[in-house]
């Protein structure tokens, strides 16, 4: 069993509890840290960013240009605002036949941190 120690008062003991059979790790709560900057779990952003598209188009020899970051607009489906992310990228240009990706900014940032396996 996996035990996992969080700062602060010990909570109901019921509540921390898996049901039988369960692989949930058991929560126990140990006071307050001596290093309160190691306390990342309490830590939120203050505004959060507003989520993002990286906008790239496919030119003719296979490669990938980078056009821009584009906002998401609220409200509209995941296919209608990498649509929208498009047209904002290519100023209302984009036409059908050319290859276009939006991938959404945090995924791309992902993406750009991965380190080559060591032999």
């Amino acid at each position: 069993m996996l035990t996992v120690l969080l700062p602060g008062p010990m909570p109901n003991p019921q509540a921390t509890r898996p049901p039988l059979g369960c692989n949930t790790p058991r929560i126990q709560h140990r006071g307050p840290l001596l290093d309160e900057s190691l306390d990342f779990m309490r830590e939120m952003p203050s505004k959060p960013t507003p989520p993002s598209f990286v906008v790239l188009r496919e030119t003719a020899d296979g490669a990938w240009e980078f056009l821009g970051e584009v906002r998401r607009k609220p409200g509209l489906a995941a296919q209608a605002a990498r649509t929208q992310a498009i047209f904002e990228a290519t100023a209302g240009k984009a036409k059908a036949g050319e290859v276009y990706a939006a991938v959404l900014a945090s995924e791309w940032r992902v993406a750009q941190k991965w380190n080559a396996p060591t032999a």
